[in-house]
């Protein structure tokens, strides 16, 4: 193979590489802006609360549905009720008190604590298109020079598209011939001699400008309308997980499990007081339960049990269990020990109650 050979080949390889990689990159804009000519939604995830399923600067197209239509385990598209205006991707995991929606982000640990009306919501996640909204995320985050690079690469990657443009195309016979072979008709005239090589050469060179400058322009055309279309209002990912946004009130509080329970008797034989640890937040409250029995309420981690709080329960031993509540109207966010403490009462007459 000649040198000339071999820089025709590698023209030809490296083109069809970067014709492959834009026709790659446009079709996920298309897939992630087009639906919203039919009145889907396609919306750019801006935060990790849908990890792994839906990372920050995917885009996820989700249809409009019925309010009888949804069903547990979706992914909705709604309307945050914590911050007006924005959007918020999170999953369906139960129906909560008059019909309205509990959503959870797949990598919360607790569900949202604003309870979501039906009428809220504007879809269902549909169609995931990975990383197609990172210039709106990267945009949103005033990373601009990132968006600039983005744009200089593709430019680039326009470029190279167009390499082998003399390859795709039947070379001129004027091109390879001197200028004493080209018949010229001089009964003619001027306007009908056949092109010169030097002609040829200036005319290929303005058609190359020419496309490169028209393949720049269709890209950046679809980035700005790509841009505009897909909305960088969707501050949770879709498909499940905690919201990261340090505003949101998803994970302002967290009941930790109380553990170590112990039991101590006090000196005036009618009490005990019961301890435990746990790693609830601040605010947390502790119920001290026999069974689903309140005998003894707590803001701190040692609550005292009286005799006046278990008579009724039998002169046996009974287990105490501590419940921590992080959201009291919130009674999912409990979290309720599994190794109990034993007490029991004694006595006739004075009645006293003693660790077990």
């Amino acid at each position: 193979m000649t040198r000339s050979n071999a820089g025709d080949w590698t023209r030809l390889i490296v083109a069809t590489v970067a014709r492959g990689v834009l026709a790659s990159i446009l079709g996920l804009a298309l897939w992630a802006a087009v639906p919203a000519v039919i009145g889907w939604h396609p919306t750019t995830v801006m935060t990790g609360s849908m990890e792994p399923r839906l990372v920050p600067g995917d885009v996820v197209v989700s249809r409009p549905v019925t309010a009888a239509s949804l069903t547990v385990g979706r992914v909705l598209l709604f309307d945050d009720p914590d911050h007006p205006g924005e959007l918020r991707l999170h999953r369906f995991v139960r129906t909560g008190p008059g019909g309205t929606l509990i959503t959870k982000g797949d990598a919360n640990r607790q569900d949202d604590s604003t309870r979501v009306a039906r009428a809220a919501v504007r879809g269902v996640a549909f169609i995931r298109v990975p990383l197609a909204g990172l210039p709106v995320l990267w945009l949103r985050e005033g990373r601009g020079m990132l968006v600039a690079g983005l744009v200089a690469g593709l430019a680039v990657v326009a470029f190279l598209t167009t390499i082998d443009r003399s390859l795709r195309r039947a070379r001129p016979i004027a091109s390879d011939a001197a200028p004493a072979e080209l018949p010229r008709a001089r009964h003619s005239g001027p306007h009908h001699l056949p092109p010169t090589r030097r002609e040829i050469r200036r005319r290929a060179r303005r058609a190359r400008r020419l496309a490169h400058a028209g393949a720049l322009g269709v890209l950046l055309l679809g980035l700005t309308a790509f841009s505009a279309v897909v909305p960088p209002a969707a501050l949770a990912a879709s498909f499940s997980t905690t919201t990261s946004n340090p505003t949101s009130t998803t994970a302002a509080a967290f009941a930790g499990t109380p553990t170590g329970l112990t039991c101590a008797n006090n000196a005036d034989t009618v009490s005990v007081t019961i301890s435990w640890t746990s790693a609830s937040s601040p605010g947390t409250t502790y119920d001290v339960l026999n069974g689903s029995t309140v005998i003894a309420s707590s803001t701190t981690t040692s609550a005292v049990v009286t005799t006046s709080s278990v008579l009724g329960l039998g002169l046996l031993a009974f287990p105490l269990n501590v419940r921590a509540d992080a959201a009291p109207v919130a009674t999912n966010w409990t979290a309720t020990s599994t190794t109990p403490v034993s007490v029991r009462i004694s006595g006739i007459g004075t009645v006293s109650v003693r660790c077990a």
